[in-house]
């Protein structure tokens, strides 16, 4: 993953409002990229009792979970959401000052729980060896991939490379069933270095129930 590391001569300056961009194929021909404008609205959600049938499942009992509980996402992808966020990350590298940088990496540090209570769907869980890769150095300025190195117990390695910052992450959790509850624990170690200061930061998901 050398090639992710690699500084990116890129503008800070996001063009989001930009969504068609030439790009020269191998062949010397140019084809438009094209972004979505925006996504498909929001599904009606089902109030399904999916902790019965991780209750059941955990019995021993045989159960068939409707695909309605899952969101059309692998968990790879789902990992890659924070970095809708990544400015926070540009301006912590931008800055000498520690204060300001631990200020801007601990907002970054809480975008993944925060939709939490949002989404109740679950993603689809990764094959061994699976790999998602997202290429926005073009507008955001940062490459991200994430591959699933372990299926018992699940573990996934995420990397991503930005404008002066680096981000690594190994993603694993484990879960308690109770009665009225589910309890989620996820084993998480991050890490981000700021290149151009030497500064690292690193910690813990936090628990969910």
């Amino acid at each position: 993953m050398g090639y992710l590391t690699e500084i990116f001569c890129c503008s800070r300056k996001r063009q989001r409002e930009s969504v068609f961009k030439i790009h020269p194929t191998s062949h010397g021909k140019c084809i438009q990229k094209q972004r979505r404008r925006n996504i498909p609205k929001r599904p009606k959600e089902q109030c399904i009792p999916l902790i019965k049938y991780l209750q059941y499942s955990s019995e021993g009992k045989r159960s068939f979970v409707p695909v309605t509980t899952y969101e059309p996402l692998s968990l790879l992808q789902k990992l890659a959401e924070p970095f809708e966020y990544s400015f926070l990350l540009d301006k912590a590298a931008g800055t000498g000052n520690y204060a300001e940088q631990m200020k801007y990496i601990a907002a970054f540090s809480h975008v993944y729980a925060m939709k939490v209570c949002e989404r109740i769907s679950r993603p689809f869980d990764p094959l061994l060896g699976e790999t998602f890769e997202m290429n926005r150095s073009d507008d955001m300025g940062f490459k991200f991939i994430a591959e699933q190195i372990s299926v018992a117990p699940k573990v996934a390695a995420l990397h991503c490379a930005g404008i002066g910052w680096i981000f690594q992450s190994n993603f694993e959790y484990t879960f308690n069933i109770q009665t009225k509850f589910i309890s989620i624990n996820p084993v998480i170690r991050t890490t981000i270095f700021l290149k151009d200061y030497g500064s690292e930061f690193a910690w813990p998901m936090v628990r969910f129930i």
